[in-house]
C-alpha cells in the first residue's frame, strides 16, 4: 500500500499588490491584501473611506507575494513615486495591466 505525504499547516495564503483605477474620476489607488476579490468588493461597496468618492474601481494591475512583508514593500514602493502615469507605464513595460 502506497503512503501519501503532505503538510498540515504549511500553505500559505499569497499577498497581493494592487493598482485601482476610478471609473468615476480615472485617479489610481495602490494598496495590498491577502484576499484581492474581497479587497475589490469593500473599494466598489464605499466600505473604504479613502476610495469611496471614486467609485466604482478596477483593478488595471495586480502582483502576487509570498508574504505580507513583500506586498507591503511594493506598495511603498509603487506609492513613493507619487505620479500616476509613472506607474501605469511601469505595470505596462512588465504587462500586468490592462490599459495596453
Amino acid at each position: 500500500m502506497g503512503t501519501a505525504s503532505f503538510c498540515i499547516g504549511i500553505k500559505t495564503m499569497p499577498y497581493w499588490t494592487y493598482v485601482l483605477k476610478s471609473k468615476s474620476d480615472g485617479k489610481l489607488y495602490i494598496g495590498s491584501t491577502a484576499d484581492l476579490e474581497r479587497r475589490l468588493e469593500r473599494h466598489n461597496s464605499g466600505r473604504v473611506t479613502s476610495t469611496k468618492g471614486g467609485v466604482p474601481w478596477d483593478i488595471i494591475g495586480h502582483f502576487e507575494h509570498k508574504d505580507r512583508a513583500q506586498a507591503v514593500r511594493m506598495e511603498k514602493k509603487l506609492k513613493s513615486w507619487k505620479n500616476p502615469s509613472k506607474v501605469i507605464a511601469f505595470l505596462i513595460e512588465i504587462g500586468k495591466s490592462k490599459e495596453d
